[in-house]
Formats: C-alpha cells, structure tokens, sequence
C-alpha cells in the first residue's frame, strides 16, 4: 500500500546567531571519540556508547565502564518499560546484549546471518509487547521476538520495502514503527503489512516521542534537506525554505519544551518561529560530525547530551524553558508567553572547557659512570702479554626521529600540518596529529610536551591589550587541547603528554603574522 503523507514541512533551515548557552566536552572519560549511540535512562544515568566500548555516566556525575568487552563498537542503545538495557554491538560480532537495570549482563543474541559481514546496527526501536526491532545498515529489518525468535524484513520478503539500507527505526504511540531507509519511508504495525509512503529519497534520521508527534529528515536527490513534522507540537506554518548546507543525522524531539533538535553538521534548535544553528564557527560545539542526541536533567536546569564521531561527547546547558506550563492551581493558568530572542552574550571559551594542564614530567637523572682504574703493575709471573684495560665511556644520549630530524630530551620541534581554522580551535588537518600519533605508538619510551601559540600580542599600549592578550592565550590552550584530546582518543596514555600555552607571548616574527601561530612538540623524556 502506497500513501502520500501529508505533513507540513514546518521548519526553514535558517542559521541565526548563538544564544548565552554554554557547552562542555568530554573526551578523556571516553575509551574513544567516535560516539555511536546515547541513552538517558529511568534513573538518570547517560549511557554512552563508542567505537570501543560502553561507558556509564552516573547521576552523581562520577563515570563506570559498561560490562561489555574493551574495544567492542556499540551502535546503538535502547530501555525497555522494565528499565533493562538493549545494547547493539557492531563490532566484532553482531548482536543484540540485554542488561538488567543495573547494567549488568543477562545474555546477548547474535543477529543471524551477520556474524563475519560488514553489517551494522544503526538503532534499535522497541514495542508495546517487547519486541525488539533493529535497522541495519545492509540487512533490512530485524525483529526478535520476547522468545528470542528472529524474524527478517528485507527486499526479497517485503513487496514495499524500498532498500535494505535503514538509516533508523523509532515506534510512535500508537505501535506503529516507522522505517527510514537511504530510498524511501515505510511503515508497519506488526511486520505482516507494511505502508509505503511517497517520501521516495533518502530518509536519514527519525524520531518519535510517544505522544502523537512524529519528524522525519529527508535529503532529496537534488541533495537539498527537509525536515518534516506533525503540527502538533509547533504552530508554524508556511514555506519551507532549503538549506545545502546543513545536514541532519540525529533527530530529537522535546515534547516538553516544545524544541526539536537537529544534529548533524552542527546543532539546530527549532522552537516555534526561534530557529538556531550552534556549530564552530559560532560556538564552542566544535564538531561538524554529530551523530546522536539525548536529553537529560541537570541542578541548574536541562541539559542536551550530543554525541560526535570525531569529538567525543558534549553537554549543552541551558535554562529553564520559557513556555509556561499550566499547573493544576484554583486559578487560571496564564496565557502562554511569547517566545523572545535570547540577548547574545559573548562568553569566553575558556570557561566551556576545563582544561588541565598536566605538570611536566620530571626526567631521571643520568647516572655518573665510575672511572676505572687502570692496573699498572702486572705479576712477574704471568708470561702472557696483558691487554689494557679499557675504560669505560659515558652512556651516549638517547635520540629518536620525529619529521625526519634527529632529536633528543629537551628538544623543540615545530610541528608541521596541524592547520585549524581561522579564529577557531576546530583542526582542519589532521597530518600533522596522525603523525605524532605514530610517532608515540612507534616509540613507546617517549613523553612530550605540545605547546601552543598564537600570533604575536599588540603593543601594551593598545586599548584592548588584555582584552587581545587573553583571547591568543585561550586559542593557543584550546588548539593545543584538541590535538591532545586526538591523541588520548586514539589510545595514547594521557599521563605521556604535557600541554603548554603561551598565547602571542613568544612570537617567531616580530609582528602579526600565520608563522606565529603553530604548535610545538617538546620531547621530555625518553625511557
């Protein structure tokens, strides 16, 4: 059966200037900084899962790591109504695990026919009656039953379905599930009459919250990005305008709030006619690559948890909501408020971001060789020729090689293709961090330092010196974080780099100028 759905498209993908909203990163928690998938449960606890493994963040703030194997790629995350976890593990084996509320492991399913094929989970939607219904990457859908029976929806078995590629699966509140794959939407209530609707494009990401409000991101074949919703949630009507710009991959709807979220190539927020780009080039959301939302509560108000495949994982706080919500009171609610625009209030980047400088490390101290002493008297009755004795030489200092120069402990290196964008920490060459990257893995016995800075600080005598001065000083920390942050992500020990800034305080050229805006790698130790 083919329908013609009949939402209206009721958001302009329109980039307006940041709110005072404050975001904070976290990558060193992470055992990786690729972000699959995000669940805030029942209790208030943000499960996180990567591409080498599940982490837990308590209530408390304090993080545990999940049960499951080092190094296993999670994909998706999903809580039943008994509050017990489903976790979809992509690699290296392809499974469903079932956790109990606790987060402790009862057993897992691996998904048939998938076991050594480039399959994928990429969600996890879960019905009334506790089937479970997974979105494949290569695989159609699969459903498991609640006695553990698999049952498989694909091009060969299904008239309807358009694609085996499913970009994702959400239930609505009414059971039905809805089937976002690369060439159309579909739909179904128990898997034995699906619904084809004429979305024919690519459906890249769905969401659902349970109360009759569905949204659905499509990218036509033009490559132009619409994001359609039920009008139940937003009073907007109109036009919708397209954006080649902006991408979504993860969708999210806050029924409370009244806001849908978009993330993809950096985070919209649509609220009513309030619409909102947040991304690098305006925030301190530094990622173009976020794959994956979740909303949770904090003491100061809400907080949105946003996943990214290069970035690890960020919190957005912000206040309270500003729609008034009717309470059961004798007297009359007020009326609703009209949404107003949020004064822009620049905020430093430093204080979205904690950055520990760690102390450097303190090399041991080479041992003094003792002399030898050279025997002058040799016994009469010995008739063989006696050689001298040789002595002992200095232990030569160690050296390794690092872009092709020779360099020892203390040595400075200016640190070639780690380029970032302008005015920004957001790195834009990776080269110059994949190389250091081998570097550390080559050569174990290692421990650096990596030092920033930015162009060259006015004269004291300008009107915004320290106005100037602060600001090269947080880019030049900031720059040097991310490329540490890269580096602690791709596995290196985070107690084996030491990070430094000094802003325009030891410029190369003695006046404004790219040369002086680079990051160093010191060598402080080796083993």
């Amino acid at each position: 059966m083919k329908k013609y759905l009949h939402w209206l498209p009721l958001f302009t993908l329109v980039h307006l200037p940041l709110t005072a909203q404050t975001f904070v990163q976290f990558t060193t928690q992470l055992p990786s900084v690729k972000v699959n998938a995000l669940l805030n449960d029942t209790q208030g606890r943000l499960w996180v899962g990567t591409d080498a493994g599940l982490m837990i963040r308590l209530a408390s703030g304090e993080w545990q790591k999940g049960v499951q194997e080092s190094g296993q790629a999670i994909s998706a995350i999903q809580q039943d109504e008994q509050g017990h976890i489903w976790v979809g593990v992509s690699k290296p084996d392809v499974r469903l695990v079932h956790l109990d509320e606790q987060g402790n492991y009862i057993t897992h399913f691996d998904v048939p026919n998938f076991q050594n094929k480039n399959q994928y989970i990429n969600s996890i939607a879960i019905d009334r009656v506790g089937r479970k219904w997974l979105a494949t990457e290569n695989g159609g859908v699969w459903m498991i039953d609640t006695n553990g029976k698999w049952f498989c929806y694909d091009t060969s078995t299904e008239e309807y379905m358009p694609s085996n590629k499913i970009r994702a699966i959400v239930v609505d509140e009414d059971d039905i599930k809805w089937v976002g794959t690369d060439k159309g939407l579909i739909s179904t209530i128990d898997g034995k009459q699906w619904t084809l609707y004429d979305v024919m494009d690519d459906v890249n990401a769905l969401a659902a919250d349970g109360k009759g409000n569905v949204c659905v991101s499509v990218v036509e074949r033009n490559k132009k990005q619409k994001l359609y919703c039920n009008n139940e949630v937003f009073k907007i009507m109109g036009k919708q305008q397209q954006d080649n710009f902006f991408r979504i991959r993860s969708l999210l709807i806050d029924p409370e709030d009244k806001i849908v979220w978009a993330a993809g190539t950096g985070l919209a927020r649509y609220v009513n006619t309030e619409k909102m780009l947040f991304d690098w080039d305006n925030s301190q959301f530094s990622s173009n690559a976020a794959t994956c939302m979740a909303l949770g509560e904090a003491e100061n108000g809400r907080v949105l948890w946003i996943g990214t495949a290069d970035q690890g994982l960020f919190q957005l706080s912000f206040p309270p909501p500003v729609v008034a919500v009717a309470k059961p009171e004798p007297q009359p609610a007020a009326p609703e408020p009209e949404l107003k625009k949020v004064q822009i209030a620049p905020v430093a980047s430093a204080k979205l971001r904690e950055v520990t400088v760690r102390q450097p490390v303190k090399a041991p101290d080479m041992k003094k060789v003792e002399e030898v002493k050279l025997i002058t008297e040799l016994p009469k009755e010995e008739p063989e020729e006696v050689q001298p004795v040789k002595v002992a030489e200095p232990t030569a200092e160690k050296t390794v090689v690092l872009q092709n120069q020779t360099v020892k402990k203390g040595d400075l290196v200016k640190l070639q293709n780690i380029n970032f964008a302008k005015g920004s920490f957001k790195l834009t060459d990776y080269r110059g961090a994949d190389l250091i990257l081998n570097f550390l893995r080559e050569n174990p016995n290692v421990n650096i330092a990596l030092i920033g800075h930015s162009d060259k600080n006015p004269e004291p005598s300008h009107p915004d010196y320290e106005k100037i001065k602060k600001a090269h000083y947080e880019l030049s920390l900031n720059r040097v974080q991310v490329v540490a942050d890269y580096l602690i992500g791709m596995g290196i020990a985070p107690e084996r780099i030491t990070i430094e800034a000094y802003g325009g305080e030891k410029p190369l050229v003695n006046k404004s100028s790219p040369d002086n805006m680079r990051v160093e790698l010191k060598i402080l130790t080796i083993k």
